[in-house]
């Protein structure tokens, strides 16, 4: 996913929206680029009001509200990143084969656990899943991100380090080649 398959994905979606909505995403680098969000916000109805209001989920949430991301990506991932995909043909290729290999077994379990088969109270359901909720910053870099926050709004002065520059701090784009695998961020509570 890249900004601009991110606009052509919002193009898809729009279609379908008639009312202002909420546009709910998690912070993956383009969702938050400038030009999506841009465009997201110019996106208006036929009474000229806003179409889609972005919201993003705080990292480390968007299993919350998705069942795909109690297993399914990841059990994808762990065969697709196994896979050639030098290619666009091969990539193609890779997505099918990876999907392929996810048993049903596993596609039941992970529905099981997300509450969408099975007996399990909501409530239970709720409470196991706000555990799995991690920090956005683990508590051993909290007093590195109180720094920063000191920095950024001017308590503390760093030499050399100026924000005022006219630049507004944004959050880092993806690099084209870069990928996560979810396999570091499924384990990255546990690296406390």
């Amino acid at each position: 996913m890249n900004a601009l398959k991110m606009i052509e994905y919002i193009d898809h979606i729009a279609q379908y929206v008639t009312k202002p909505s909420l546009l709910i995403m998690d912070c993956l680098s383009s969702h938050l680029a400038v030009s999506v969000r841009d465009y997201i916000e110019s996106l208006r109805t036929t009474a000229g009001e806003q179409l889609l209001r972005p919201f993003y989920l705080p990292a480390k949430t968007s299993f919350l509200i998705s069942p795909l991301d109690m297993g399914a990506i990841a059990a994808f991932k762990a065969h697709f990143y196994k896979l050639d995909r030098s290619t666009i043909q091969l990539k193609r290729i890779a997505v099918n084969t990876a999907w392929e290999r996810v048993s049903n077994q596993s596609l039941v379990n992970i529905f099981t656990n997300c509450g969408i088969i099975g007996n399990e109270r909501l409530e239970s359901i709720r409470h196991r899943f706000m555990r799995s909720v991690q920090r956005e910053v683990p508590s051993k870099l909290e007093e590195m991100k109180e720094f920063f926050e000191s920095w950024e709004l001017g308590i503390i002065n760093v030499e050399g380090a100026t924000i005022g520059r006219g630049l507004s701090i944004e959050p880092p784009q993806q690099i084209p080649e870069g990928y996560l695998d979810g396999i570091y961020w499924g384990a990255y509570a546990e690296k406390k």
